[in-house]
């Protein structure tokens, strides 16, 4: 990875910034405690839940105060008190067209991200720059402090000056991030911790995070706390960024990202990258909604978790909430529904991804990630053949931010289908 590194820039240049005639929407706001503004275009602008979120907003917390953002590109930035980070640039189509990019510039305080599809594929198109060095993304959940006298250690001691960082993971990337300044590359992997003293040093590695990366968010969501219970409208979830309005609770989103320490391992994989514990049933049947496809998957689950199914085709091409429709060949895999209703149900919540057309042999993929919310079972259904044959997986617990093994759906070229397992 080729970078050019950019001299960093005061306080004072970063305000005069000007918002462009047509800025993107870049996210929404998920919580704000306390002092959280975004300055636009010189102006400061207060933050609450569902607050619009655009391309060249100077995002700030105060003291005891935090932030969390979710950008259309499925990546979550959180912010802890006295920080504050610029969006530099951000372009995202709702896919991965080649255009999609991200550069934000961390000015000071604390910051913890979960990348998102900017940067999966070109990891050029994703940076943070820093006042001593640029990171880059290979694709995982991270954190960065920069302390400029103004962090202290556990014990209350002055922490000495410069960008410290924590590779967190796990994820859908290869759990790693480059750091990089006038003394070279380092790539740094999951569970390793760092600090840069400055912008001519490489990265020292340290034995633990300090407390300031790890330790919990301070306050409570104004719109929780306040009215005690959740929001709903035009500063609550139908606010969300996906493309889709989502209907209320969000409760569980907010309580999955206030944390700095880590978030869980997902489970054991065992044969055929298949989570342990999957039991398997060779019949299937298929709810009605959403149409049926000649390779089809269907997601069921009963609890409030935003569960979301994945399929890659075979040209390894994504499809989900943020990608609904791809062409290839003479096929179209669709996402029909993206059911993300709170709430126990009687009736389960369903998701459908369903292949139709001339569609092409080859390995289809599907696997499950609990997007938000309680640790959920899920049941899913394949078929690779109109549903002359098929499987029932029952998918293990996944917990808020976990994803599943591959359930892979082989269509032969003479039209029959098989399953792993």
């Amino acid at each position: 990875m080729k970078r050019t590194l950019i001299p960093c820039v005061g306080l004072v240049a970063l305000l005069q910034v000007s918002l462009p005639l047509f800025a993107q929407t870049a996210g929404r706001v998920l919580l704000a405690t306390g002092e959280a503004t975004a300055l636009r275009a010189g102006s400061p602008v207060k933050l609450a839940r569902g607050s619009e979120i655009l391309e060249k907003d100077i995002l700030e917390t105060g003291p005891n105060s935090s932030l969390q953002v979710r950008f259309t590109d499925e990546s979550m930035l959180a912010l802890r008190e006295r920080s504050q980070i610029s969006i530099e640039s951000y372009r995202f189509s709702g896919k991965a067209d080649g255009e999609e990019s991200a550069a934000f510039r961390l000015v000071k305080g604390t910051i913890r991200t979960i990348t998102g599809i900017v940067g999966r594929v070109d990891h050029t198109r994703y940076r943070v720059d820093t006042p001593v060095a640029v990171i880059g993304i290979r694709g995982t959940m991270y954190a960065l402090g920069f302390c400029n006298g103004d962090c202290t250690n556990a014990d209350g001691t002055p922490a000495p000056d410069g960008l410290y960082g924590a590779v967190n993971g796990p994820s859908l990337g290869t759990n790693k991030i480059a750091v990089e300044n006038k003394a070279g590359e380092s790539i740094l992997t999951q569970g390793q911790f760092f600090r840069v003293a400055t912008a001519d040093s490489p990265p020292v590695l340290l034995l633990q995070p300090p407390h300031f990366l790890s330790d919990r968010m301070p306050g409570k969501p104004k719109s929780i706390a306040a009215s005690g219970g959740e929001q709903t409208g035009a500063s609550g979830i139908g606010a969300d960024s996906r493309a889709n309005p989502l209907p209320a609770p969000l409760g569980q989103v907010a309580a999955t990202t206030t944390d700095m320490r880590f978030i869980p391992q997902t489970q054991n994989l065992g044969a055929n990258g298949l989570p342990v514990g999957v039991n398997v049933s060779q019949g299937i049947t298929f709810n009605q909604i959403g149409g049926a496809g000649v390779v089809q998957g269907q997601l069921v689950w009963t609890t409030a978790g935003d569960m979301d199914l994945h399929m890659l085709t075979p040209t390894n091409v994504e499809v989900f909430f943020a990608n609904r429709t791809v062409t290839f060949g003479g096929a179209t895999a669709k996402l029909d529904v993206d059911n993300t209703s709170g709430g126990t149900r009687a009736a389960p919540a369903v998701e459908n991804i369903a292949v139709t057309g001339s569609v092409p042999a080859g390995n289809y993929t599907f696997f499950v990630r609990n997007f938000s919310g309680p640790p959920t079972a899920s049941v899913l259904n394949v078929t690779g053949n109109s549903n002359a044959s098929g499987r029932t997986y029952a998918v293990p617990t996944l917990n808020s931010g976990q994803t599943s093994g591959n359930f892979v759906v082989t269509r032969n070229p003479n039209g029959t289908a098989t399953y792993s397992p």
